[in-house]
């Protein structure tokens, strides 16, 4: 395998929460903490930022490697996937690199998600990607679709719904701390952003608050502990 590069999406533009990379965060843009994050952690031979905000650009630590996002890749259309192959092929990265996406959208992360999520990867030789996960509290026969008159309709079989919540299967959503895979697995033809069979590393619910909505930075902000992040060892 080759260099385990980071790579730190902060698209400028969001609709749910406006300018989220720069949202206040303890004191601090909520970026920086990220930064500072992956600063840390020596698994890391490479940092790439990936951004269109100038304000993101300008608090990146110098020893990052910044790569301006085009602006095809930065309205609400871009998907991550795109974003990951435009800094695989423009940098470019070597085929045997291993990526880990890094979003600045998960400040509750610690050094050994990225420790389980990075032995996960090689425990399956590179071959399938990986991302961290956390169980959804929300068994998939109690979620429902809503259409604009407000009339509901259920995600699973109506015959379903008298199931008890036990007898489902649990479910896991990525919870945006990391998402790992080779360059070469994610230039693959067909290829989409989380592969035709990812592996999940479970991370408990307190440190799986992925941030797209005031309420999630809310919720994350309560749960963090400035101090604690600041004590991550060397």
């Amino acid at each position: 395998m080759g260099q385990t590069v980071c790579l730190i999406p902060a698209r400028r533009g969001s609709k749910r929460l406006p300018r989220k990379a720069t949202a206040p965060f303890h004191g601090r843009e909520l970026a920086a903490w990220t930064f500072d994050f992956v600063l840390s952690c020596p698994q890391f031979g490479k940092i790439v930022l990936s951004t269109d905000d100038p304000a993101v650009e300008a608090m990146a630590p110098a020893t990052m490697t910044r790569l301006a996002r085009p602006a095809q890749f930065a309205d609400d259309q871009a998907t991550l996937y795109q974003v990951i192959k435009h800094v695989i092929e423009d940098l470019p990265l070597a085929s045997d690199d291993i990526v880990a996406l890094t979003p600045v959208t998960a400040p509750l992360r610690k050094r050994e998600d990225l420790d389980h999520a990075l032995q996960a990867f090689h425990d399956h030789d590179g071959s399938r990607t990986v991302l961290t996960v956390c169980a959804n509290p929300h068994p998939p026969h109690l979620l429902w679709t809503r259409d604009e008159d407000g009339s509901l309709k259920q995600i699973v079989d109506r015959a379903a719904y008298g199931t008890r919540k036990q007898a489902f299967a649990q479910t896991y959503f990525w919870n945006d701390a990391f998402l790992i895979d080779s360059a070469a697995n994610f230039l693959a033809p067909g290829r989409d952003l989380y592969g035709p069979d990812p592996v999940g590393v479970v991370m408990p619910r307190e440190r799986s608050v992925p941030i797209d909505h005031p309420f999630d930075l809310w919720l994350a902000s309560h749960l963090f502990d400035p101090s604690n992040a600041r004590k991550e060892p060397a």
